[in-house]
């Protein structure tokens, strides 16, 4: 960890933006059974190479509220550090929740 104060974010390319990229916060799906905060761990762990001592939890709100689309559950990541190390195997993107986002498929 370091006392340096860090803001991540991220550069990424969205079908939409037609070749374009923009920045974005790290985010991601719950998996079934996982608790929100593992997920934001995992989530900071696959798309920075990050491991956080400590999560805040910021609250959690509805989103596209008019067709009750799902929740957002926010934290705030401090105390992170780079992995060293990475295990994480490659898993099939078919075998992973949310493969058929809107983001994945050709429109």
């Amino acid at each position: 960890p370091t006392s340096e104060k860090v803001f991540y974010i991220f550069e990424q390319t969205k079908y939409a933006l037609e070749g374009r990229t923009s920045k974005a916060i790290i985010g991601g799906i719950i998996e079934p059974g996982e608790e929100a905060e593992t997920a934001a761990r995992r989530e900071v762990e696959e798309e920075m190479g990050l491991n956080c001592l400590t999560m805040h939890f910021l609250g959690r709100f509805r989103t596209d509220v008019n067709r009750g689309m799902g929740w957002v559950n926010s934290y705030l990541a401090q105390q992170c550090s780079h992995n060293t190390i990475t295990t994480k195997t490659e898993k099939n993107s078919a075998d992973e929740v949310g493969t058929a986002d809107v983001e994945r498929q050709d429109l």
